[in-house]
């Protein structure tokens, strides 16, 4: 339900309920309801004691797309010490389109924290934000600072470069960038390379991506799923492959071959048009006959507005 009455009954479980499960469902139930009521319930809600209920409540602020959720998310950031709560501040910063939010990510890119949590909250944001004009920092950022991340958040940084530099006119430092990391020693970041120059569309990658086509029964199981994304790249690119300009020629011949079909069929059908005319016309001669013959001598042919009488 989505009536005040409900909205206060989870407003009261989100602060007040013993059990911390309960207050994380309320939090959802709230953020579902995804009325203004819910909204203010959420926000006046968001100093909690246990951190996991505080992690939820940043969350689901973060999922109202309203000019007033920014401000909260920003100073929650400043309020926060648990790196849990400040990941999942700053991914939901990827739904605002804010020159204090494009800063804010350029330095959290260069940030130090556990596992190098905010860095990689960053660069999922940055994914969201799809800003061409973090090309250059995420790049950099993956060359200086890359052994800073995990093995899933360097594929993601990489994906994710990929996807903000995809329409590019010139892809090419781009491409030999990520090309770089496909023989990278953990298998995770190898597969997200794979999987990044699909992303990119990049033609010249489906020569480097068909050396690791493997076959699945040749390659141990860990590593099938190299040869997997590789393939799912090469469908990928090979699905938007420009028309070759042999192909171009042919499509220009049946073009030509359709138009003289159609000039013959169109020649065809003025010759049917035409022998029906004449045969209308000698139906209707043979009419005026007969009907000349049924007509007195001297007796006028009749009014043209005598019954059964039509116009030739």
């Amino acid at each position: 339900k989505s009536d005040k009455k409900t909205v206060a009954e989870l407003k009261a479980a989100l602060n007040e309920a013993p059990f911390y499960g309960v207050r994380i469902e309320a939090a959802d139930a709230l953020q579902g309801i995804h009325t203004d009521d819910a909204f203010a319930a959420i926000e006046a809600s968001l100093k909690q004691s246990d951190a996991r209920v505080r992690r939820t409540v940043v969350q689901q602020l973060g999922r109202f797309y309203r000019p007033e959720t920014l401000p909260l998310l920003l100073s929650a950031l400043d309020t926060e010490k648990n790196p849990a709560i400040q990941a999942v501040a700053i991914e939901n910063l990827g739904r605002f389109q804010d020159d204090k939010v494009n800063a804010l990510l350029r330095t959290c890119l260069r940030s130090d924290s556990y596992r190098n949590r905010l860095a990689e909250a960053a660069v999922q944001a940055i994914r969201q934000l799809d800003d061409p004009a973090f090309i250059e920092p995420l790049k950099q950022t993956i060359r200086e600072r890359g052994d800073r991340f995990t093995a899933r958040g360097m594929a993601s940084a990489l994906e994710t470069l990929a996807t903000i530099a995809q329409d590019r006119e010139d892809k090419t430092d781009i491409y030999r960038f990520i090309s770089g990391y496909v023989n990278d020693k953990r298998q995770v970041i190898k597969v997200g390379a794979v999987s990044a120059l699909g992303t990119l569309r990049d033609k010249r990658a489906i020569a480097v991506l068909e050396t690791l086509t493997q076959d699945e029964g040749q390659v141990p199981l860990r590593e099938q799923a190299l040869g997997r994304t590789a393939r799912m790249s090469l469908d990928r690119l090979r699905s938007e492959t420009k028309v070759a300009p042999q192909e171009v020629i042919e499509l220009r011949k049946t073009v030509g071959d359709l138009k003289t079909e159609n000039g013959k069929l169109r020649d065809r059908l003025d010759d049917v048009e035409g022998r029906l005319k004449a045969l209308n016309n000698a139906n209707r001669g043979d009419a005026d006959t007969v009907s000349k013959t049924d007509v007195k001598p001297g007796q006028p042919l009749g009014d043209a507005n005598e019954p059964g009488r039509k116009e030739p």
